[in-house]
């Protein structure tokens, strides 16, 4: 019996050390997101640096698989707070297995206010989405067009001269007050012109957008191809006509065989309908 009691306060006195580590562990960090191309960590006043031997690892699903990460693709920024950014951007099997399965990180080598050193480990669930500035799309003009590029994880639109681009925020709820502060919008080829929250694209090119946040991170990337309107005209004629196809005929099947047949007048009508609404536009 004293053998046994001898063994759980043994167990118990393990438990209770190892809880003020875990606590001060996780109360380094102060905001921690991460999108499909980068990772963003910032600290309290209690990090006040990195040693000379700092690196991170990203760490999947308890710790069943790490990566190191290349420390080319780490930017450490030292404003009002100590600041870690992991730039994911070449992809390749390791990145696009961490953008889809959600890794967590150790961080080693931070160095703390009292002239100790600190690992960090930050768990997948306690990374945050991105909330703040963004644009969103002008889904309103029917010469309007979407893809989703999945070897370089961004976004491609095509839309005619004139689309104009709403500047959103998110609700004040979500928003990280210092990245809010330090978020811009940024453009890199041609520029829309802007006024107060609207950006409209004027001239044909290829406009490539960012929302940067910290440093070289990337919150949102996107490309936007701006044609002339009868140039999206020319793109969108064939994929209007088999989108419109391809709703009516999926409606037709989801009711029953039984009404293919009907679904091929409805199917032309729906997008010759949508074409002239294309055309008008």
């Amino acid at each position: 019996m004293k053998k046994t009691v001898s063994v759980l306060l043994a167990l118990c006195l393990s438990f209770c050390l190892c809880i003020p580590t875990f606590a001060a562990d996780t109360s380094l960090v102060e905001c921690a997101l991460q999108t499909l191309t980068g990772t963003y960590v910032r600290f309290t006043e209690a990090v006040v640096g990195v040693a000379d031997d700092f690196s991170a690892e990203g760490v999947a699903h308890d710790d069943w698989f790490r990566v190191t990460i290349d420390p080319a693709m780490i930017e450490i920024i030292e404003r009002e707070r100590l600041e870690f950014v992991y730039l994911d951007g070449d992809i390749c099997d390791e990145s696009q297995h961490r953008a889809t399965n959600d890794f967590g990180m150790v961080l080693h080598g931070l160095l703390l206010a009292d002239g100790t050193r600190a690992d960090v480990t930050i768990d997948a669930r306690d990374f945050e989405p991105y909330h703040g500035k963004y644009l969103t799309t002008d889904t309103k003009n029917r010469l309007y067009s979407e893809t989703w590029n999945s070897e370089l994880l961004r976004y491609e639109y095509d839309v005619a001269v004139g689309s104009v681009w709403t500047l959103e925020e998110a609700n004040d709820e979500y928003v990280d007050d210092y990245l809010y502060a330090h978020t811009e919008i940024l453009f890199e080829g041609a520029a829309p012109d802007v006024q107060g929250n609207t950006y409209t694209f004027n001239t044909p090119g290829d406009y490539v957008y960012y929302v940067r946040c910290c440093g070289g991170f990337h919150v949102q990337k996107a490309v936007i191809h701006v044609h002339t309107k009868s140039e999206m005209k020319r793109m969108l004629f064939l994929p209007t006509l088999v989108e419109g196809f391809g709703l009516a005929m999926g409606v037709g099947y989801w009711l029953g065989p039984w009404w293919l047949p009907i679904s091929f007048p409805l199917g032309a009508l729906h997008a010759l309908a949508n074409l002239f609404l294309v055309l008008i536009a």
